[in-house]
């Protein structure tokens, strides 16, 4: 019923146990078959959603989290998979995607136009 916006059947007037049942699924003697693509039971959701082109403005190494500008997919503390841009709006990335195993990694990374968030502006309020 939620699969395809379905209202079911009455409650009263003659109908018993078939509330939540599909009804009719097609014609008798012609054409004696269901029509392909007839809306019935099945598995709903579960499908995998992709959002493209989203900026990542920080990224804290120190708590794994990322700061991204958009609509991220997926239910609150889900998992997701971040990966480079295959289309990219602009040749030149202004912000490193990648890093090599010898590099350390500071605590924060992020573009040079943004302020890094200091705790010391938090304590003082």
């Amino acid at each position: 019923m939620k699969r395809h916006g379905m209202k079911g059947q009455p409650s009263s007037h003659g109908v018993s146990k078939t509330h939540r049942k599909m009804g009719a699924t097609g014609g008798g003697g012609d054409p004696g078959r269901i029509w392909p693509g007839k809306k019935m039971p099945g598995r709903m959701g579960g499908t995998k959603v992709t959002t493209l082109n989203l900026k990542v403005y920080r990224i804290n190494h120190h708590y794994n989290v990322l700061f991204v500008k958009g609509c991220v997919p997926g239910a609150i503390n889900s998992i997701i998979r971040v990966s480079d841009a295959k289309r990219l709006a602009h040749k030149d990335c202004p912000f490193p995607t990648n890093f090599e195993d010898t590099f350390k990694l500071s605590e924060e990374t992020y573009w040079e136009y943004l302020q890094p968030i200091h705790s010391e502006l938090y304590l003082n309020n």
